[in-house]
């Protein structure tokens, strides 16, 4: 998704906003452990395939969106919980 509008009016006399892009990536889900090394490497790979296009990464954040386990025990607290699929946000910017 592009957005190429600012986020405050113009005003006489500024420049242009950049514009600004964001990527969002999943794993995929198959009830397993997360390879995160794999899905760094997606990472990393988007963000040279942009960056070589010209886009400056801005921000980024993972997530978890889906795990497994059980749920542990109130009292000690045992969760056995392991992700099993999960996001990236990836914020780029490009000057008009």
């Amino acid at each position: 998704m592009t957005a190429d509008h600012p986020l405050l009016p113009d005003e006489p006399g500024t420049s242009k906003p950049p514009r600004t892009l964001v990527v969002t990536l999943t794993s995929g889900d198959n009830a397993r452990f997360v390879d995160f090394t794999e899905f760094g490497r997606l990472i990393a790979d988007n963000v040279a395939r942009h960056g070589s296009a010209g886009w400056r990464l801005v921000s980024s954040s993972v997530v978890t969106l889906r795990q497994q386990g059980t749920a542990g025990n109130a009292l000690l607290q045992s969760g056995g919980q392991y992700a099993t699929m999960l996001g990236a946000v990836i914020i780029y910017q490009q000057p008009t």
